[in-house]
């Protein structure tokens, strides 16, 4: 649902219906709404469709408003996405959400747009996980209505994820994502193992991005996060780029300060087993204080 306010958040607009209503677990879910308005005042919202359905293809789509949000296109296929596993994991005892291989902690493949203020065209990014390696996809868009995918960045031997995109005054596209380890292949989901860093690259002509470039200056083990219930790690997608006339601006999540919890290992270990009967341990009593610690960095990078 989409509304507007034309007077500076006094009054708001009816909702406005831009997605079906229908969820469940054969067609799949809506994930996600994000939006953006180009310069020339197009709206456009977006989100993935079919999100988790285990018999139809999950979509990256666009509903588009040239009336200033009051209707909307039927929703646009940008692309069809491969998500991170979903189901067929250790981890399906404990919920069925996607995750990249070497780490218990959710993550999403949703489309993250952003409008380029020296022209008409808007960016979406994405992760996907096509051939088993986990990439940044992009597609560009001057009508919000036709979209041409473009240039993929990535890391070699690194599976991306949580990618987000802004452009700069002068249309410079810059994009900021994470990116793990590559498990072993005889065990894709060795947890406490992988370590993840942060990433920015850079595409001058919208169309191809340049090679990227390690930001965070110390790795991080997602083993040393979690949940409150301790089953599994957690990150949140909490990452994000602002771009100025000289300099973008990245924050995410870091865990370089966090410590591993062996008696946490343990227990999660049990649990992805089957076990019915595991207790949680209590991480005041058994882990380092720094267990769970993690922070949110910033970087600024120049150009």
């Amino acid at each position: 649902m989409v509304v507007h306010s034309d007077d500076e958040g006094v009054s708001w607009s009816s909702p406005v219906q831009v997605s079906a209503a229908n969820n469940n677990a054969a067609q799949g879910f809506r994930e996600t709404g994000e939006m953006t308005v180009s310069a020339d005042g197009t709206v456009e919202v977006f989100w993935t469709e079919n999100a988790d359905s285990p018999k139809l293809p999950s979509l990256q789509v666009v509903a588009t408003s040239k009336d200033g949000g009051n209707t909307f296109t039927a929703p646009i296929t940008i692309a069809q996405v491969t998500d991170y596993p979903l189901r067929g994991t250790p981890f399906d005892v404990v919920d069925l959400f996607n995750r990249v291989p070497g780490m218990s902690a959710r993550v999403d493949c949703y489309p993250h747009p952003a409008a380029d203020p020296s022209s008409n065209r808007v960016f979406v990014v994405w992760c996907d996980f096509g051939g088993g390696h986990g990439v940044v996809k992009a597609a560009v868009s001057s009508d919000g209505l036709n979209w041409t995918q473009i240039g993929t960045a990535g890391v070699a031997n690194r599976n991306a994820f949580f990618p987000q995109v802004s452009v700069d005054p002068s249309g410079v596209v810059n994009l900021t994502f994470d990116a793990l380890t590559v498990p072993p292949a005889d065990n894709p989901w060795q947890t406490g193992v992988q370590v993840y860093d942060n990433y920015f690259a850079q595409s001058i002509d919208g169309a191809t991005f340049g090679p990227a470039i390690r930001v965070s200056s110390a790795s991080s083990n997602p083993d040393g996060s979690s949940y409150n219930n301790l089953m599994e790690q957690f990150l949140g997608d909490y990452i994000g780029i602002v771009s100025g006339p000289h300099a973008a601006y990245l924050v995410w999540t870091d865990s370089r300060n966090a410590t591993p919890c062996a008696a946490v290992d343990a227990y999660r270990n049990a649990i992805y087993a089957g076990s019915k009967t595991a207790v949680a341990p209590n991480p005041d009593k058994v882990c380092a204080t720094d267990f769970g610690n993690t922070d949110s960095y910033e970087a600024t990078v120049s150009y």
